[in-house]
Parts: C-alpha cells; sequence; structure tokens
C-alpha cells in the first residue's frame, strides 16, 4: 500500500491495525492518526497487527490508547521480516506496549526510526 492517509476513532479485535491486521506486502508513504484508541487481545499495531513486509516512511499517531495482551507495538504488533524504514510513532496519551515501534521482532532491520 503506498500513500494511504486513514484516521479512525478507535479499533479493536485480535489481529488489529490502522491500515492492516495482517499483511505480507509493503506499506509505504502512510499516514495513520487514530483519535481514540486500539484496544486487541495480540497482534495490535499502530499500522499493521502483524506484518511481514517493510513499513517505510509511514508514520502513526494515536491519540488516546493502544494496548494488547500480547505483541503490541506502535508500528507493528509483531514484525516478521523486511524493514522499518524512516517511520515515527506518537502517542500523546499512556499506553501499553511491548515495544514502541514493533512488539515482537523475529527478524528484519529497524533504521532510523522512533
Amino acid at each position: 500500500m503506498i500513500g494511504l492517509n486513514l484516521e479512525a476513532t478507535s479499533l479493536s479485535g485480535g489481529r488489529v491495525g490502522g491500515i492492516a491486521g495482517y499483511t505480507e506486502g509493503d506499506i509505504v508513504n502512510s499516514t495513520v492518526i487514530i483519535s481514540g484508541s486500539i484496544v486487541g487481545t495480540s497482534f495490535v499495531g499502530g499500522i499493521a497487527g502483524y506484518s511481514q513486509g517493510d513499513i517505510l516512511n509511514s508514520d502513526v499517531s494515536i491519540m488516546n490508547n493502544i494496548s494488547g495482551v500480547s505483541d503490541t507495538g506502535g508500528l507493528a504488533g509483531r514484525f516478521d521480516s523486511g524493514q522499518i524504514y524512516n517511520s515515527d510513532v506518537l502517542i500523546v496519551n499512556s499506553s501499553i506496549l511491548d515495544g514502541l515501534l514493533a512488539g515482537y521482532s523475529y527478524s528484519g532491520n529497524i533504521i532510523d526510526s522512533c
């Protein structure tokens, strides 16, 4: 997916993400703004709940809360391969995360991201 801009009030469920619950493709030049909360069981992320592709030049702003039982991250709940490059996360209020960018990273690279 290239150049997707999404604004949502809240998201919930398992394998939940602002753009995709599960993706094997790349997410490029995308912006996700969640004005409410993202709450899920496992694989919870601002962009993707479970990602097996690149996340490039993409940003997430979560105005309230992101939380999950396991594998919860600001960009991806679980990140299995590829790279996260030049991507940022902004969380305004407190959140329960396993990791700011990725809740669980099996393999891949995280470069120039915060």
